[in-house]
């Protein structure tokens, strides 16, 4: 399942496990500054890699609920794929779901925006867990 979306939501979100701050001032921060901040739960990642797993996904999201999740704060043209499992047994997803970034810098600032961040749109007691992916990149996961 592939989605494309459009709009971004603006807002004060945690970022990782950094302070509040605004979607605007995420972006503007240099990578480096993100990095040094960030007391997430996750390992930060090395190498080029711009596709990732979510874990913990909660199992009412939809791929239209996890984009407008994910676009509280990482605006929609940053990424061009999202894939959502569905549970063929129970109803909802498998809890896990795979997102291509346009480009690693801008993988790496989703990294720190969602890694250990609360989901908005549905109760949880996990917050997202965000690891590379096994499979990288837009054609690849296509073709996968």
């Amino acid at each position: 399942m592939m989605t494309l979306s459009l709009g971004a939501s603006a807002g004060l979100t945690e970022i990782g496990a950094l302070d509040r701050v605004s979607v605007e001032e995420f972006q503007a921060a240099s990578l480096e500054g993100l990095r040094s901040r960030y007391r997430g739960p996750d390992s930060i990642p090395q190498g080029s890699v711009v596709t990732f797993l979510l874990r913990c996904v909660p199992r009412t999201y939809t791929v239209d609920l996890l984009v407008a999740d994910i676009e509280e704060v990482v605006p929609s043209q940053a990424f061009d794929f999202v894939h959502l499992p569905r549970d063929r047994r129970r109803t909802g997803n498998i809890t896990l779901a795979h997102i291509n970034f346009v480009d690693c810098e801008t993988a790496m600032r989703a990294f720190f925006a969602l890694s250990g961040r609360r989901w908005c749109l549905a109760p949880t007691a996990q917050p997202c867990s965000v690891v590379p992916a096994h499979v990288q990149g837009l054609h690849a996961n296509l073709a996968h």
